[in-house]
């Protein structure tokens, strides 16, 4: 099956049709100094680039020969396939501004290997400064990789590789630093061997180009559509993708654990599962057991409904910390949807997560901090009389100090704001603060 960006080693000329009816809107292919008896489509030819953009297909492209032993990343190494990659995209006519990614097929996380790494990517800067036209570096790669290169300052773009275990690639994957992530591997459909791709959420240029832009006023082509919210399913055993979003809709099968997929909207606690990245509902799980690993909760599709309205609904279900270690599901879904992971709630403060929570439900931003105050600085100071729904910010110990509460103003009385917010009393609940307390009023 595929998706809107594929990476191939194969000629897709006989293909193109096949590929603009499945959706496809770019194609990543080779350059590389030769062919192998293995793969002898591997490299893109002009003619096949030109097919692509008859085809109204645009095009990306990463060098690669090898690229999977130490042995290899060399400065010197970098420099000849940095020229060896100049010459390739001036026989295809690649314009100037558009990308061009060097791989590192191998998951190397060790100090000297990383500096290996750095020392061939400081060829291929040479390498590629030699040509009349200018491209962007980018790197296919690991986590720790892209990381490294990054910090560096030695690329700009990062293609993280498929390969999930490899060395700081959860990690990096989560940050959204990335621009494309291989999402699926090995692929078959027909005679075209490749693997799927997504963008990171919000990212419409990742390097990608068109021969009929003219390279003196070349732009970037707008094909890439935010990506689908990804998110890992996180149980001991296996969790139940639903006909539905309830336990009264029928099993539909079973989701192991560690299995990465992704959302397409929200219902209520439930979320519109995809499967494979085609962007068709399979079936509902329940987002107190999904980890979001690019975007979250408040990247998905919403009913407009208010964030005091989200606070409410949770005071209804009467979510309450459990005695021991064991976190209320849903206090570890707050956890979760901002960090990732959950804590014990007897140890872990909560009412900034709470509000977190039930603000990036509706949509919105919140303050992404589990310190209360960090809501000081969110939004826009209330002055005068608070509406219903409004967030309300009070210190705790010394009002000079750092510790505070916050949650949502419901009303007051002479000497006290009744607030609806997490944490209060181990629970959701509505509580009295003293009107003496009250630092800020915030509103969206």
């Amino acid at each position: 099956m595929y998706g809107k960006i594929i990476d191939t080693p194969a000629n897709t000329t006989p293909h193109l049709k096949k590929l603009k009816a499945a959706g496809v809107q770019t194609v990543i292919r080779y350059y590389n100094h030769r062919d192998s008896t293995s793969l002898p489509e591997k490299g893109i030819k002009k003619s096949e680039a030109a097919a692509l953009d008859n085809a109204n297909l645009s095009i990306a492209v990463v060098f690669q020969q090898g690229n999977n032993k130490i042995a290899h990343f060399t400065k010197e190494a970098g420099i000849r396939d940095g020229q060896q990659a100049i010459k390739r995209a001036k026989k295809i006519g690649q314009p100037s501004g558009s990308g061009i990614y060097f791989a590192v097929d191998k998951d190397f996380y060790r100090n000297s290997e990383l500096k290996a790494v750095k020392s061939y990517f400081e060829g291929v800067q040479v390498g590629l400064a030699g040509g009349d036209r200018t491209y962007r570096m980018g790197a296919y790669g690991s986590g720790t990789v892209l990381r490294t290169l990054l910090e560096a300052d030695l690329v700009e773009l990062a293609w993280l590789a498929g390969a999930r275990k490899w060395s700081g690639s959860q990690a990096f994957l989560k940050s959204e630093k990335w621009h494309i992530f291989q999402n699926g591997l090995d692929l078959r459909d027909g005679k075209i061997p490749h693997d799927t791709n997504i963008t990171s959420p919000g990212t419409t240029d990742f390097g990608q180009f068109s021969l009929s832009a003219a390279a003196a006023d070349f732009e970037m082509l707008n094909v890439a559509d935010k990506p689908l919210t990804m998110f890992e399913v996180s149980v001991s055993s296996s969790l139940w993708l639903r006909g539905g979003p309830g336990t009264q809709f029928k099993k539909l099968r079973g989701l192991n654990p560690g299995l990465q997929v992704y959302g397409l909207e929200r219902k209520g606690d439930w979320i519109a599962v995809d499967l494979s990245g085609d962007g068709i509902v399979d079936g509902f799980a329940h987002g107190s057991y999904l980890t979001p690993l690019v975007g979250g909760l408040h990247t998905l599709p919403h009913d407009g409904t208010r964030a005091v309205d989200i606070a409410y609904q949770e005071l209804e279900r009467g979510v309450r910390e459990i005695d021991g270690p064991e976190t209320n599901s849903h206090i570890a879904l707050y956890y979760r949807d901002m960090d990732g992971v959950s804590y014990d709630d007897s140890e872990q403060a909560w009412c900034s997560y709470f509000v977190n929570f039930c603000v990036t439900q509706t949509g919105n931003e919140g303050t992404n901090k589990p310190n209360a105050r960090s809501w000081l600085r969110w939004g826009k100071t209330v002055e005068g009389k608070p509406r219903h729904g409004d967030i309300v910010v009070f210190w705790r110990g010394r009002r000079d100090g750092w510790k505070g509460h916050v949650g949502f103003y419901v009303g007051e009385d002479s000497d006290n704001i009744l607030t609806l917010s997490g944490n209060q009393d181990d629970a959701v609940s509505i509580k009295k603060y003293s009107k003496s307390r009250l630092l800020s009023v915030r509103r969206v």
